[in-house]
């Protein structure tokens, strides 16, 4: 840790929203700006754009108070000295990484330390956060599910760690989360086109839906989120994306363009919004603080999106998000729809995403001379082909933003 030179707290400084990163902070900042100087920058303008450090101080006290405490409410003193870890203003600081783009000297940055001017402590030293819980929670279900139990676990368990949730509360712990989020979204029909790649190989010809789209059962390999043998179907916002999740040898590649041919319900873990900082005030018409809602669920999409072995062999670490996609797919929202897919971001494709689709060959559309005796007994026929284009991959270095050798359009339905 680098220590910063120590200044006066000055009361009567003022400090302006460019001095500080943190998006709540210059909120507050603009919301109380009562001066047309900053005492720090030394940026000017006509119009108020400081606010009194004081006020600043004392509002970022009172939200770190909501993390963390002074010893002297919730430790014992032994012999003059608290029984626990302590910390001063300065590592504090240093530990939330609070930035100030414009303090080239540390004078702001000393004066808000000198500011919140007490020591400081984790107010659970007896116990867990709710992050700590949640993160814990989530390691543990990762070892029950990959190590002990994988099919039967919700029912109440005698658990020797009853400080963490059992497997089946995490499960229903992440999908309230992200209800209570808004991240599941209804998609109209035909509003956005979907994506997916398969490698042609030489002597065939990949063109129709039953080629392109899911797998048949006996073909469903593993997946991130789909075990050997249930079927799923992933698919990305583009070709290129498409093509960066599949690929992974030189060949001729068939992208395959499909539309949804009624609303679909998805699961967005793809648009995540961000982590609100310590300083987020939490507005009267919000219940709960999403601080650490987000923070597990931004973990959750981080394991989802994580890339993985193109290979058949059996990996055990796919299992928990399998588990996971598994429990979105069954359970109901409060409306009684079922999920028809998670959107999650790309691994391969920096800023992009794909999805996957909670569907078979039994929900394909299929033209006329493709339908046989059984199609009608399948009515969630949602999924339709509506285009298909051929890239040759020269090597796994290839631009998957150029455009395809080849076009065919596929047979109407």
């Amino acid at each position: 840790m680098v220590l910063q030179p120590m200044y006066i707290y000055d009361h009567e400084g003022y400090v302006c929203p460019a001095c500080l990163d943190d998006t709540a902070l210059k909120e507050f900042i603009e919301t109380k700006a009562a001066k047309e100087e900053c005492s720090f920058c030394g940026a000017t303008s006509d119009e108020a754009i400081a606010a009194p450090l004081h006020d600043l101080v004392s509002f970022m006290e009172r939200c770190l108070f909501k993390e963390y405490d002074d010893p002297v409410n919730c430790m014992g003193i032994d012999d003059g000295e608290f029984i626990g870890e302590t910390f001063d203003s300065h590592v504090l600081l240093y530990s939330i990484d609070l930035r100030l783009p414009n303090d080239h000297d540390g004078k702001l940055f000393s004066a808000i330390a000198g500011g919140l001017d007490h020591l400081w402590c984790d107010p659970n030293l007896y116990g867990m956060t709710r992050s700590e819980e949640l993160r814990y929670s989530w390691r543990e279900f990762c070892d029950t599910i990959k190590h002990r139990r994988r099919f039967f676990f919700f029912e109440d368990q005698d658990d020797a760690n009853r400080d963490l949730l059992k497997p089946s509360e995490v499960l229903r712990t992440i999908f309230e989360y992200c209800k209570n989020i808004g991240l599941v979204r209804a998609v109209p029909r035909t509003s956005i086109p979907l994506f997916r790649a398969r490698l042609q190989r030489p002597g065939e010809t990949l063109e129709n839906m039953l080629q392109l789209g899911p797998p048949p059962r006996e073909a469903a390999r593993q997946n991130r989120m789909s075990p050997a043998g249930i079927v799923m179907m992933y698919v990305s916002e583009d070709a290129g994306t498409a093509l960066a999740e599949t690929v992974d040898q030189e060949g001729t590649y068939v992208v395959g363009e499909f539309v949804t041919e009624r609303d679909a319900l998805i699961l967005d873990l793809a648009e995540l919004p961000e982590t609100p900082s310590i300083f987020y005030e939490v507005p009267d018409s919000m219940e709960y603080d999403p601080r650490e809602n987000l923070i597990f669920l931004h973990h959750i999409a981080r394991e989802i999106s994580r890339p993985i072995a193109r290979d058949d062999r059996v990996h055990v670490e796919y299992v928990p998000t399998q588990v996971v996609t598994e429990f979105f797919r069954t359970v109901a929202t409060r409306d009684e729809s079922n999920i028809d897919g998670i959107a999650y971001r790309s691994s391969r494709q920096a800023g992009k995403s794909s999805m996957v689709l909670f569907v078979d060959q039994t929900n394909l559309v299929m033209p006329e001379d493709m339908r046989d005796g059984t199609y009608e007994f399948y009515k969630d026929r949602w999924i339709r082909l509506v285009d298909r284009q051929e890239y040759e991959i020269p090597n796994l270095d290839f631009d998957y933003h150029v455009k395809p050798v080849r076009e065919r359009q596929p047979s109407a339905p």
